[in-house]
């Protein structure tokens, strides 16, 4: 149904429709479907002349349409903000959990098309650089550690029961009023060791399930708490493991199984299966070094000093790494003047630098990836553009001292040096983002138990046999980077990466009852 009587007398690409013609012809001769297969074939030099002519035509006429193809300006996605963070100054943040999720655009998450900036996500980057340089930098002594037990007296909740042997029972699946939890918060964040005396009751010998979350010691729930995990008990156990814990925060407990039990009086009726909350014991914060490693990198260049000089090196280097480049006098202004109106302020030191780095995390410089220079060819992009381009490609995060450095130099125009570095990247442990993102979005990986399959169908599919499946692609991809290996692999390849838990179930699958070795 394609007719070509509208080329005949304009035999070269024009107008926008003129060029959908021409892009048919060029998706026909590419498919082998035109001239059809009974008539006579053009040659193959003939055939390739056609396309490229076709090509070089439409590459034309589009960039004109375009204006240069002047790529779109991009901010950060939530996975890259978290990473770069965190390489910046050592907080594992996850801006997930209050970003607005990122929009998408063909499967991926990183096209500037789709990443908009709204008035909600700009209050989340406040809101997150507080949260950030709070966790980063700090002031004082190292905060004491303490092993607080909290039993039936220090703990509430309010539809439980109080148990005369101690503890509290809870029948309840109301999590927002069947919730066990010290009425104490703890006044230091960091990293708490948890350990909570758990009893079923009137079980049956079924499996019953506990929820852990933290959030504020409040009855009414007025925000929400954050899930850690969930404990599966068939008797009376202790349960321990670590948690990060905000400051005026704490942990909760509630019971999976309740039933939708609305008072007290109606669970003490109640005849079935119910857990007892015991005790709750909350040791911490466990600091393994004070000041944190983010804390000492940001203040290393001036170490020792606390004057206006001090601070103007400290923000100077922060830029540089903030910004992926060296920052001019314009941007780093705002950041000294910052500084200087806390300290006028009364701030000390330390809180009137954490002042101005939250200034530079609210910069468009870092928020935005660079673009290229308005003054130059619009598809050109300079040496710390390049770099930045390389490294939240494969890392999904800011250039390394290395990186910024050969950018510095000039030294990533020299032939061999952009493979170099695009190697070393690749051979760094946070090369694993590359599998993570890019991979997890072209081959679906990260869509690896979305839907999880019927149990009663698939009774033999759990968590690790879902992390296997999804690791079992990212290392086969990992090994064609690392090996230079063709592409054709990933159509037809003779190995695969399997551990035990995945090679069963294979086998399983083809109904081979002798299991082998797997490859791999």
């Amino acid at each position: 149904d394609l007719s070509l009587e509208a080329l005949l007398d304009v035999p070269h690409i024009t107008d926008p429709a003129n060029a959908v013609l021409w892009n048919d012809v060029l998706d026909q001769l590419n498919l082998g479907e035109m001239p059809p297969k009974k008539k006579t074939q053009p040659g193959t030099e003939e055939l390739l002349a056609v396309t490229r002519w076709l090509t070089s035509g439409l590459t034309g006429f589009y960039e004109k349409q375009s204006g240069g193809s002047r790529p779109t300006l991009r901010r950060l996605n939530q996975a890259e903000y978290r990473n770069t963070v965190r390489d910046l100054l050592g907080v594992d943040f996850d801006p997930g959990e209050r970003f607005p999720a990122d929009e998408t655009a063909d499967g991926f998450d990183n096209i500037g098309q789709s990443l908009t900036v709204s008035t909600t996500l700009f209050e989340r980057y406040l809101e997150a650089a507080e949260e950030i340089t709070a966790k980063a930098i700090v002031s004082g002594p190292k905060p004491e550690r303490r092993a607080l037990t909290h039993t039936a007296r220090r703990i509430d909740c309010e539809l439980g029961i109080r148990r005369e042997g101690g503890g509290i029972e809870i029948a309840s699946n109301r999590e927002n009023r069947a919730r066990v939890f010290p009425v104490q918060p703890v006044t230091h964040e960091g990293r708490y060791r948890v350990r909570v005396r758990v009893t079923p009751v009137r079980s049956k010998g079924k499996t019953l399930g506990v929820t852990l979350k933290t959030g504020v010691p409040d009855k009414e729930l007025t925000i929400a708490m954050k899930l850690i995990e969930e404990v599966q008990l068939t008797k009376a156990r202790t349960f321990e493991t670590t948690v990060d814990i905000p400051a005026g925060e704490t942990v909760h407990f509630s019971f999976t199984n309740g039933a939708g039990i609305p008072t007290v009086s109606r669970q003490r009726s109640y005849k079935g299966p119910a857990v007892i909350i015991e005790s709750i014991e909350l040791d911490g914060p466990l600091i393994e070094e004070w000041p944190p490693a983010g804390h000492r990198v940001l203040f290393a260049p001036a170490e020792g000093q606390r004057d206006a000089n001090a601070a103007r090196t400290i923000l100077t280097t922060f830029a540089r790494r903030a910004f992926r480049r060296p920052p001019t006098e314009e941007q780093l202004a705002p950041l000294v003047q910052t500084f200087a109106d806390e300290r006028k302020r009364g701030a000390g030191f330390e809180e009137a630098i954490r002042s101005a780095v939250q200034v530079a995390l609210w910069s468009p410089h870092f928020l935005y990836l660079d673009g290229p220079d308005g003054s130059k060819d619009a598809k050109e992009l300079d040496a710390f553009g390049l770099a930045t381009r390389l490294s939240y490609f494969l890392w999904s995060s800011t250039p390394d001292q290395k990186l910024l450095r050969a950018a510095q130099a000039g030294k990533l125009a020299e032939p061999g040096e952009l493979e170099r570095q695009a190697r070393r990247l690749l051979a760094d442990p946070k090369a694993h983002a590359f599998l993570e993102n890019f991979v997890g979005q072209w081959l679906g990986t990260r869509q690896v138990g979305s839907m999880k399959p019927d149990p009663r169908l698939f009774p033999a599919y759990d968590e690790d046999l879902e992390e296997a499946m999804r690791l079992e692609t990212e290392q086969f991809i990992a090994h064609l980077i690392a090996e230079d290996a063709g592409i054709n692999h990933v159509l037809d390849s003779e190995f695969t990466f399997l551990n035990e838990r995945l090679a069963e179930h294979y086998l399983s699958l083809i109904h081979i009852s002798e299991p082998t070795r797997p490859v791999g």
